[in-house]
């Protein structure tokens, strides 16, 4: 569920209400900028209006993130959400969901994705041909999805999308040639 690695340190519990626990190691946490500005100071009493702590509360091995791709004519829409496929700790499911929302985790994630889409189009539509030849470009999906799998975990972004593009790739080869199509004819000619 992570968008990126962290490159501040974000105090779990706020200096301001805690300057006691203000240098403690356990309370100093990797964050994004964004997600530090987005957290603020609030301090949730229940599981529901908690926040995930990176080193006391561990996600599952099983992807707790879902991505669903919707391929237009003319548009891509990508969505992520929670969803447990397996048994998990409702307090987990809770804090993670709260985490979620709070730091906009979707809209960030389907922000990234678009970008993602945007730059590696040409690699699918090669992949895909001009024959649609979707097994191969399915192939190539679930390998990309299984890599990032084991170097970023079950519930990144990017895991979950490719894993979505997998599942739809019939539907990607059909398109893609013609999306490519389309936005080179809307591209300025060069200098």
């Amino acid at each position: 569920m992570w968008l990126r690695r962290g490159s501040t340190l974000e105090h779990y519990l706020p200096r301001s209400g805690y300057p006691e626990f203000s240098v403690f190691a356990l309370n100093l946490i990797p964050a994004c900028a964004r997600c530090n500005l987005l957290k603020g100071v609030a301090i949730g009493t229940t599981p529901a209006t908690q926040y995930l702590h990176a080193f006391f509360h561990q996600l599952p091995r099983f992807a707790l993130l879902v991505c669903s791709v919707d391929i237009q004519a003319d548009a891509i829409g990508v969505r992520y959400r929670l969803r447990a496929s397996r048994p998990i700790a409702r307090a987990l499911l809770a804090r993670a969901t709260y985490h979620f929302e709070q730091l906009e985790l979707g809209d960030r994630s389907r922000r990234e994705s678009l970008t993602e889409l945007g730059d590696r189009r040409s690699t699918f539509a090669e992949y895909a041909g001009p024959q649609n030849r979707y097994v191969e470009l399915r192939r190539y999906l679930r390998r990309e999805a299984r890599g990032y799998r084991r170097v970023l975990g079950p519930n990144h972004w990017k895991t979950c999308l490719y894993s979505a593009l997998a599942r739809i790739s019939g539907v990607l080869a059909r398109r893609v040639p013609k999306h490519i199509a389309m936005s080179a004819s809307n591209e300025s000619p060069g200098p």
